[in-house]
């Protein structure tokens, strides 16, 4: 029996049976004509009565006339009280679109932009000078000293704090961007988005959902609506670029970090352009 993920009052849930719908639906908790649903398989989310499997299971009992009672047939201009209920909205993707995104705050790129970059210049600055060292000691046949080694090494440390503080404030944004794909995205909440790309190991995979799948559902999103045509376009081969260069500065340490410091900032400043389109709205 397939499982279905609903959206109503703002919110994604599930997955529930066909009888879990029926249910919410006659408690009034569910509006069929009204609250979309989506299972594996589906492209989009859609109206439960606009899909075949679902539409009979919310039809209220046809009305029966007494016996021997012809149906009467309906005056010119009349509504026919027997005719089946039709559709309030038309299924998602048709253009219909939805008439407004949530309300979030607004990003400041700057912010991300100046941590970040004050940080990866003192990292490698502290870097250049620690190799300086090393050179210098082990070309004379020395050994470097730990004493020349401390300061470098402390001042690789302290350059962490600006650009952890960026990155958290990167985080931030991330965060509200996936607050305005809901309910209209199955692949993940903003509190998953956020919080995967702390396991370790799974986060590997999942730098992938929280930025390039976001990408691609913020695309698909304002892409069927055609209220929003001002909203922009995010670029998804720049943010699949994002983890596959991250990747590569995991391996690479320092050596890969600058190509992937700026397709960060490229990243960020496209989440920001896209939750601030939301922001003053």
């Amino acid at each position: 029996m397939s499982e279905w993920y609903y959206a109503h009052g703002g919110e994604q849930k599930g997955p529930v049976p066909v009888s879990e719908l029926q249910r919410l639906a006659s408690n009034g908790d569910f509006d069929p004509a009204a609250d979309l649903v989506w299972r594996e398989g589906m492209e989009d989310w859609k109206p439960a009565n606009m899909i075949d499997e679902l539409g009979s299971a919310f039809q209220p009992a046809a009305a029966v006339a007494p016996t021997g009672t012809a149906i009467p047939a309906p005056a010119a201009g009349e509504v026919n009280p027997y005719a089946a209920p039709a559709a309030v909205h038309p299924p998602a993707g048709s253009g219909s679109g939805i008439e407004e995104l949530p309300k979030v705050k607004a990003a400041n790129f700057t912010l991300v932009a100046v941590f970040t970059l004050v940080g990866v210049i003192g990292m490698l600055a502290s870097y250049g000078w620690l190799f300086a060292v090393i050179f210098q000691m082990t070309s004379a046949g020395n050994a470097a000293p730990e004493e020349a080694m401390t300061t470098p090494m402390i001042l690789i440390y302290l350059s962490l704090i600006p650009w952890m503080t960026g990155w958290i404030i990167g985080l931030v944004h991330l965060y509200r961007g996936w607050v305005l794909l809901q309910p209209h995205t199955h692949y993940s909440t903003p509190g998953k988005a956020v919080g995967f790309l702390f396991i370790p190991f799974y986060n590997l995979y999942w730098y992938f959902v929280a930025y390039w799948r976001w990408a691609q559902e913020w695309n698909r999103l304002v892409a069927n609506n055609p209220n929003h045509p001002q909203a922009p376009q995010m670029s998804e081969g720049m943010f699949l670029a994002y983890p596959i260069t991250a990747l590569a500065c995991g391996i690479l340490s320092v050596f890969g970090l600058i190509p992937m410091i700026i397709v960060y900032l490229l990243v960020q400043r496209s989440i920001a352009r896209a939750v601030n389109y939301a922001a003053v709205r």
